[in-house]
């Protein structure tokens, strides 16, 4: 009789002994180690896999606190309790600040509670928050690392030079959206306002279709500028978003007359980028965010050709 072959079941992630994963996975580099437990978060309890060893925990909250989404009243409420706790162990972690709660109507108090959390996430990388408010916004010059900053538009000129301590380390600047209609925002202007950051690799802009034309004129001649100044020679890229201005007169985005000019300066020089704009798409990407999720949300990768015409 042939014999019998019985093929044993493999074990569960966390059906081995905890010396035994702890001692498999302290031997993975650092950044495999993070994706690894990663996948873990995905099925078992951080209380869990934080319990094997004192060095799985800290991987942990690495994952935990290294992105911060704030997207409502209450996860500002509550991130504000531990940055007034000067808990420097979390707050140390924190490399990716998110804040994409928009209020209905302006709160001094939300305001003033947001500063503080900027405050004292002095170690982030990267900042995207909703609006450049001068009553949410610090003194920046403490953020030595802070390098990338989104937003969907800021007041020139309220912030009393407290953005200008942002660039000797500033690279990605995003603009994600144009003021309201009737203000004028001057893309040199706004370069001025963060200190006309040298090292910038990455800029986005935004204009509005049916605006006054000699303002477009204006916006163009700036950002041709902006293109040869010795000042931003590291510039890579240059995205301008065109958004659909009130008109009684209907037209797509790519016949306007700031898409033409603009569309004569890409031709000239590759590292403008048109892209039509979209009213809130900044943020889509944190929707439903998790710690799992990792430190990207596809942003500059999506500016290619492909993207416009």
């Amino acid at each position: 009789m042939a014999a019998m072959i019985v093929k044993r079941p493999q074990p569960h992630l966390f059906s081995y002994p905890r010396s035994y994963m702890g001692a498999k996975i302290h031997q993975l580099p650092a950044e495999l180690t993070i994706r690894v437990l990663e996948i873990a978060l995905l099925v078992a309890k951080t209380s869990t896999i934080s319990t094997i060893s004192k060095t799985l925990h800290e991987f942990i909250n690495d994952i935990l606190y290294r992105v911060v989404v704030l997207d409502s009243e209450e996860t500002i409420r509550h991130f504000h309790r531990t940055a007034k706790a000067n808990n420097v162990d979390v707050l140390s972690r924190v490399k990716k600040l998110v804040v994409v709660w928009q209020p209905e109507k302006e709160s001094l108090k939300v305001n003033g509670m947001i500063r503080d959390i900027i405050t004292a996430c002095s170690y982030i990388h990267h900042l995207e928050i909703s609006t450049l408010n001068p009553n949410a916004i610090p003194d920046m010059s403490k953020h030595h690392n802070l390098a990338d900053l989104t937003t969907q538009f800021l007041e020139l000129g309220a912030f009393e030079g407290r953005l200008s301590g942002l660039h000797p380390k500033l690279t990605h600047l995003r603009l994600a959206e144009p003021p309201e209609a009737g203000r004028v925002l001057q893309p040199g202007k706004v370069l001025e306002e963060f200190g006309n950051p040298s090292h910038l690799t990455h800029l986005q802009l935004s204009r509005r279709t049916h605006a006054n034309e000699d303002n477009d004129l204006a916006f163009v001649e700036d950002i041709r500028t902006i293109l040869q100044l010795n000042t931003y020679s590291s510039l890579k890229m240059l995205v301008v978003s065109i958004f659909n201005g009130e008109s009684w007169r209907p037209e797509p985005i790519t016949e306007s007359h700031i898409w033409g000019l603009l569309d004569a300066v890409s031709k000239i020089d590759d590292r403008v980028v048109l892209v039509e704009g979209q009213k809130g798409e900044w943020g889509e990407g944190w929707k439903g965010y998790s710690p799992c999720d990792g430190m990207k949300i596809k942003c500059w990768s999506e500016f290619s050709p492909k993207t416009y015409y």
